[in-house]
């Protein structure tokens, strides 16, 4: 399935199952990667697997490891035309910890990435805290 450009994160992949939330879309097939954050720009990064069928780059677990538990998150995309990180348009995102077990749960932090896209998600009071991101 082609895609258009958008924006996510990286990690180690593991393949999993899951309906794609909050986006609307029909289930679909999703790669689950576990990332480490950046301070407002990508920590580690992951490419988007051409076996999934996510359009979306879709926060699903935040453990914000350094601070009270709470944290704002963003998603980025590499633009290898430009050599540059792009902060997607769906901005900041502010929640607790979470572990979310439904696809309902999922955050959106970029939408309608392209297969083989590097993703990465940022933190925005500080580095280095442990997400899972499903693209």
């Amino acid at each position: 399935m082609k895609r258009a450009l958008a924006i996510g994160l990286s990690g180690a992949a593991v393949v999993a199952l899951g309906l794609v939330g909050s986006a609307g879309s029909a289930s679909a097939a999703c790669v689950k990667t576990d990332l480490s954050t950046g301070y407002q720009g990508p920590g580690s990064t992951t490419n988007v697997a051409s076996s999934s069928s996510c359009a979306d780059l879709n926060l699903t677990r935040a453990n914000d490891t350094t601070a009270d538990n709470y944290d704002g998150y963003r998603g980025y995309y590499y633009k290898s035309s430009t050599g540059q990180w792009i902060a997607g348009s769906n901005g900041w995102h502010f929640t607790n910890d979470f572990n979310a077990s439904s696809s309902a749960n999922w955050i959106v932090l970029l939408t309608d990435i392209n297969n083989g896209t590097k993703v990465g998600v940022g933190s925005y009071y500080d580095s280095g805290d442990s997400v899972t991101v499903a693209t």
